[in-house]
């Protein structure tokens, strides 16, 4: 700060007549807002009681963890059924935020519930309306309709955002490298995703305890100065 600096310069000898900074308070930086993901029972529970659309868009949101924008912006040619994965991909003027195009492997049950949906396979996947399907107004709707579906499933507020979270969330707890998970979210800076590691602490400090574990075969042999 500007205040370090000055003080740091009067400490090193350099002559200042006044001080420019008394009399400033200094602005305390904002709390780091706390992530809010959500458990697998708080999932269920959302999703029972989303109607057949809603279920259909969370759920994509919850097993993807894709942005909004990609969410608004998801379309059935995305699908790769033969591979099992959703391809985001970079058409006209929609980008993704890294500016990268990244493959989401389908939960079996995403799977199995876009693969039971009759309509038709073409354009959009979830920006439907009940009033007008096929048109965007859908996407809208959905988060609109978030706050009435939170409260009815008597869960504590969450945004869509959210459920990105709970995605990440839900893979580091369960073992899952950061660098996998950053490359899952299309994180462009493995840093960026570095906010989940204290969601494994357990899954660390098993890591840990392999070295208490005798290694198999005895002791390996080393030779010279292993730090040269």
């Amino acid at each position: 700060t500007l205040r370090r600096l000055l003080k740091y310069a009067r400490i090193s000898g350099y002559y200042l007549p006044t001080d420019p900074t008394i009399g400033i308070t200094e602005m305390k930086s904002p709390p780091k807002k706390k992530i809010r993901f959500l458990s697998d029972s708080e999932v269920d529970r959302f999703l029972a009681v989303c109607s057949p659309a809603a279920y259909t868009f969370f759920l994509t949101a919850f097993d993807t963890g894709m942005r909004k924008n990609e969410l608004f912006h998801f379309r059935w040619d995305w699908i790769d059924w033969d591979r099992n994965v959703i391809c985001v991909k970079q058409r006209g003027d929609f980008h993704t935020k890294s500016h990268q195009e990244r493959d989401i492997p389908m939960t079996a049950r995403l799977r199995d519930h876009l693969s039971s949906l009759d309509v038709p396979r073409d354009g959009l996947v979830l920006a439907s309306h009940p009033a007008e399907p096929g048109s965007r107004k859908g996407f809208r709707y959905r988060l609109k309709i978030l706050p009435a579906l939170i409260k009815k499933a008597g869960l504590e507020h969450f945004t869509l955002h959210d459920a990105r979270h709970t995605y990440a969330s839900r893979l580091v707890a369960r073992g899952v490298p950061l660098y996998t998970v950053s490359k899952l979210l299309g994180h462009k800076d493995v840093k960026t995703t570095q906010i989940y590691a204290h969601l494994a602490p357990e899954h660390l400090k098993d890591a840990v305890r392999l070295l208490e574990s005798p290694i198999k075969g005895g002791a390996p042999e080393v030779h010279g100065d292993p730090d040269k």
